[in-house]
């Protein structure tokens, strides 16, 4: 008679184990285009970001606050890649959008959408949480094709005022997130969380303490700090260069990850800056 024992490792197991998912990406608010920036203004600095993006290597990024005119003069820019997002004011153009962009040669899309974080999700332009303005997180089921594994990718931009309205809005991320069909599949969250490290949000989403009660059902690790533990981690630096400012750029992803590379990329040509945050950068195995 055959036993069976629940230390026994799957074939499944083993594939995730020897067969991990390598990613190169990157999170980036570009600073939306229609800003009053004066000479930081997008015409004066759109050039800085092609170059960052078509510098970057990456396999999927996403950018925060893009409007659909800035995404259209970076698709012309890298026509090798695809991507998604909808407007934050109708789900159509109109708007903010947290677009993921990703390379089709590599990643197929198996499904993609936008909620926004109110009390009706699925409603373009909802808010309810006191906020002024609408909050997104665009997300996308990914299929990669070297190894033949899917993951997930939820990029987001939190209210930059409202702190009762991001508890809310991490709560709902985290619950969507947890509801995908694949229990064990690997999964990545990242964006622009407007809180520094030391927020209850942050530790939320590692695990560490509830909000409104409730706990986290995914444990993630910000995938920066697994490699940086002590370093300067300023993201926001409002076209100054800072480094030491507050960190509200993040790449979070499931414990099961290991970072080869994880930066913080501050690139400038003669003291000109791409926009007010850095982004930040990760290259990741998913197991």
């Amino acid at each position: 008679m055959l036993q069976k024992f629940k230390s026994a490792t799957t074939y499944d197991e083993i594939q995730v184990r020897e067969n991990p998912i390598k990613l190169k990406i990157m999170s980036f608010n570009v600073r939306y285009g229609t800003a009053k920036d004066g000479k930081n203004s997008w015409s004066h600095r759109r050039d800085l970001v092609f170059d960052l993006l078509k510098n970057s290597s990456c396999d999927i990024f996403g950018l925060q606050e893009a409007l659909h005119f800035q995404i259209e003069e970076i698709m012309e820019q890298l026509n090798h890649f695809g991507y998604i997002g909808k407007g934050r004011d109708d789900g159509k153009k109109s708007g903010e959008h947290n677009v993921i962009f990703y390379n089709p040669r590599k990643y197929k899309i198996l499904k993609s959408g936008t909620f926004w974080f109110s009390d009706t999700p699925s409603v373009a332009g909802s808010k309810h949480w006191g906020n002024k303005l609408p909050r997104i997180c665009t997300w996308a089921h990914f299929w990669d094709r070297e190894t033949s594994r899917d993951f997930y990718v939820y990029n987001v931009h939190l209210d930059h005022r409202n702190g009762s309205c991001r508890k809310k809005s991490i709560e709902l991320l985290c619950k969507k997130a947890s509801q995908h069909e694949h229990k064990n599949t690997p999964y990545i969250v990242m964006g622009d969380f407007n809180v520094g490290e030391k927020n209850e949000i942050i530790h939320f989403l590692k695990g560490k303490n509830k909000i409104n009660n409730s706990e986290n059902p995914l444990i993630l690790e910000d995938t920066f700090r697994k490699l940086h533990p002590n370093a300067t981690g300023g993201t926001f630096h409002m076209f100054w260069g800072n480094k030491r400012g507050p960190k509200l750029d993040y790449i979070f992803a499931t414990q099961k990850c290991s970072v080869l590379e994880s930066n913080i990329i501050r690139t400038n040509v003669n003291g000109k800056f791409p926009s007010d945050h850095f982004p930040i950068y990760s290259h990741l195995l998913l197991q």
